[in-house]
Formats: C-alpha cells, structure tokens, sequence
C-alpha cells in the first residue's frame, strides 16, 4: 500500500480549501486529517470535502459550545493519504506480520463496529472524519478497541441536539507493539 503525509501548505479556514499530496497518487486515497495548531477558543475540527489522486479539499469546522458565531481562524492540517485499504507490513519475510491496517466506512450518532482483515496486538486506533454532509462540528468517538476491531460513533457538542447523519470516516489501527525495522539507535 503506497502512503504520503504532510502539513497543508496554506492555512485552511471555514472555506473549503485545497490540499496537494507530494506526489500523485495511482488510486483515490483514502485521507486522514487533524488540524494541527490551536487557533481560537472555539473546539473545531477539520473536514473533507472531495478527494482526487492528487489532493483534497479541507474546511475547519467550529462547534457550537461557546457562541453562535461559526467561523474559525486559519491553521495548518495534518494528514495522511493512503492508496488502498489494507496493512502496511513492517519488512518482507516469508511470514510478515502487519504493523498497521486501514479502512474506509460510514458512521452517524448511533456507531458502527469496525473488523480488522487480521488481528491486532494492543491496537491504538486514529479516525478521521471524511465528508461535510450535515454543517454541525462533530468528532469521532473511539470506544471497545481489542484485537479484532472497534466501535465508532459521531458526537457533537453538548450544545447541538445530538443527532446527526451518517459521515464518512478513514481509519488506522497501528499494532501497539513490536519491532521497528532497519537500525538500531542507541
């Protein structure tokens, strides 16, 4: 499975706003988003619109919780492009064991389980929000995570009424153990 990651090269705001990979990719990715700096004193989260092979677009959506205006100050996001779903294999051998697995689904308020292909030794789980379908900030809620899955549901702002649509995420269940291949460092 190829990947890329990266920091946007301009700052995303609460307009959608495009973000390029390093190189383009052969298959529309599957993309994982945070922003990465603290801008305001509002929560906020960013939020995929369209994905190509060469870039997505991203918008900062801000929450309810401390006043009704909804617009958010300009970060940097962070993001990871995967190819395919599937494992990222630490090093060939005749028996590679994976250090990673990705994923794609869709989820709402009520949650969804989510199956590994293969188990997963103390799994630490990301999940990124991949779609604007509803305009209330939400963020995706991790819970039950053993060796063969997890639950996911969307959770909005205490504020907010609760309910909301059906979302498309992209995830990443990273073994929690093991070894790092190539050199040692001392």
């Amino acid at each position: 499975m190829a990947w890329q990651a990266g920091s946007s090269a301009q700052s995303v705001s609460s307009n959608l706003t495009p973000v390029y990979f390093n190189e383009r990719l052969d298959a529309q990715p599957l993309v994982m988003a945070l922003f990465a700096p603290y801008n305001g004193t509002d929560t906020s989260s960013p939020r995929i619109g369209s994905i190509a092979k060469n870039a997505f677009t991203a918008v900062v959506l801000e929450g309810l919780s401390s006043d009704e205006e909804r617009l958010h100050g300009k970060g940097i996001v962070d993001w990871m492009a995967f190819s395919s779903e599937g494992s990222i294999f630490a090093a060939v051998t005749a028996t590679p064991d994976p250090i990673a697995q990705a994923g794609a689904g869709s989820v709402d308020d009520a949650g969804v389980s989510i199956n590994f292909a293969s188990s997963c030794l103390n799994p630490v789980v990301i999940v990124t929000i991949t779609s604007t379908n509803a305009a209330n900030a939400v963020v995706a809620r991790v819970s039950n995570v053993t060796t063969t899955g997890f639950e996911v549901r969307l959770r909005q702002a205490n504020c907010a009424d609760g309910v909301h649509g059906a979302e498309d995420i992209s995830w990443i269940a990273f073994t929690g153990v093991g070894e790092i291949w190539g050199d040692a460092l001392d």
